[in-house]
This record gives C-alpha cells, sequence and structure tokens, in this order.
C-alpha cells in the first residue's frame, strides 16, 4: 500500500513548491510507518524528520473537543449546560433575544457564533480583549451549522472555569498523556524537545509565530505520527 509514497512525496513538493510532508500511518495500537521529506527550516537547509513537529491549525479543535468531553467525563462540566454557565456571569451578546447555546452547541458549531479571526504576530500590537469581547450571538442557537473558530474559543474559557487550569495544561495532562503523545502542545509557539518546522506561506515565505483569543481552534502542534495515534486512541 505504501509502495511509492517517497516518489509521490517528492514529486507534490516539487509541484506545489511547499518546503516539507510528514507522512505516519498507524495500524491497531502502534505506528507503522512514519516519513518525512524535504526541509523543515528553508533558510537553514534542516530536514524535516519524522519527529518534527508542525502547527496544526484547525486540527487543533477536535484536541479542544476530547478534552472538553474529558471535563464532562469528570464531572467537571455538563455538555448540556448552557455557556454562560461557566462564564463568571458573563451574558454573551445578541442580535435578538435568542436562547442560551449550550456546551454542546458550540462544539457542533451551532453555537449562533459567526465568523472570528484574530491573529497577532510576533512584534504587533498585543490582543487586547478576550474571547468574550467578539461572541455576539448572530442566530438563534441550534438553527444552523457555522464553523466557528470563536466558538472553540470560549470553549478555552469554559475549560478554565470548570477545571481550574488552563485548557493547554488541561489538555496537555488529560489528553496528551494519557495517550502518550509526548510531542504535542497547545500554544502560540512549540514549547518542547522536538524539532519543529518553520511556517511558510504558499508563495514560499516565513512568517513569524501569533497568538490569537481562541487558541484551542488553531494554536496546536503536532508531529504527524503523534496525530495518526490521536485519531486512533481518542
Amino acid at each position: 500500500m505504501l509502495e511509492g509514497l517517497s516518489q509521490h512525496c517528492a514529486q507534490a513538493l516539487a509541484t506545489h513548491g511547499c518546503a516539507s510532508v510528514s507522512v505516519a500511518v498507524a495500524h491497531r495500537d502502534r505506528v507503522v510507518f512514519a516519513e518525512a521529506y524535504g526541509l523543515a527550516d528553508v533558510a537553514r537547509g534542516v530536514a524535516a524528520t519524522p519527529e518534527t513537529v508542525y502547527s496544526i491549525a484547525s486540527v487543533t479543535k477536535p484536541i479542544t473537543a476530547t478534552a472538553v468531553c474529558v471535563a464532562a467525563d469528570r464531572g467537571l462540566l455538563n455538555l448540556d449546560d448552557p455557556v454562560e454557565k461557566y462564564l463568571s456571569g458573563f451574558r454573551l451578546p445578541r442580535y435578538r433575544d435568542y436562547s442560551e447555546p449550550t456546551l454542546r452547541q458550540v462544539l457542533q458549531h451551532r453555537a449562533g457564533f459567526g465568523g472570528h479571526y484574530d491573529f497577532a504576530y510576533a512584534g504587533s500590537p498585543a490582543i487586547r480583549h478576550g474571547v468574550e469581547h467578539y461572541s455576539t450571538l448572530y442566530r438563534e442557537p441550534g438553527s444552523r451549522f457555522e464553523y466557528s473558530n470563536l466558538g472553540y474559543g470560549v470553549l478555552d474559557a469554559v475549560l478554565e472555569k470548570a477545571t481550574g487550569r488552563t485548557a493547554a495544561d488541561f489538555t496537555a495532562e488529560q489528553v496528551f498523556a494519557p495517550l502518550g503523545l509526548t510531542g504535542c502542545r497547545i500554544g502560540p509557539s512549540y514549547e518542547g524537545d522536538r524539532p519543529r518546522a518553520s511556517r511558510y506561506s504558499a508563495d514560499g515565505r516565513p512568517y513569524p509565530d501569533y497568538d490569537t483569543t481562541h487558541r484551542g481552534a488553531s494554536l496546536g502542534w503536532a508531529s504527524a505520527s503523534d496525530l495518526a495515534m490521536f485519531g486512533l486512541l481518542q
């Protein structure tokens, strides 16, 4: 099944101008194939390896969703509770007299939030507001699906309130550690002992680390092997 994969990856890198690609295959309870191709850092000529950690962007969302469900299993929150129960008395702004969205609806991108993206890059002004500043309900919760980074930022705040830990720390302790995902982190930059791949724009320009109010939506880091095992085991 994996015959010709190396040639395919090399051709894909050349065709699309990508710096590197990392591939892992997990079967039953272990990784059975892991390989990386290209350069993790083009300027320094550093090759990507199977241990290289990448920014995983929105693949962070299922990890955050798992952490929320673990907290529910521990009795720290209830998925059918209204979100505002966990936001220290804060009431979400509404355009109309909408009902309170539940945590389950936020997980499903059905809470009524609109689109929201905010990124503060290294060297730019810091983010001035918390996620609650942006979390206006635009429609009745449960009425339709709309993909929402904002909702997963709200889940970060909920996890912190319900567990007494930052969302990143709770996820590390209750999701990554039990699954043995030693290279995984959530945060604006990778803080760990694995090599990390630089980020590049579509035209090959490197760009710096960034922070955001929706870390649980966007700021995960993982190797391909760790992601394969997360999908297999969680």
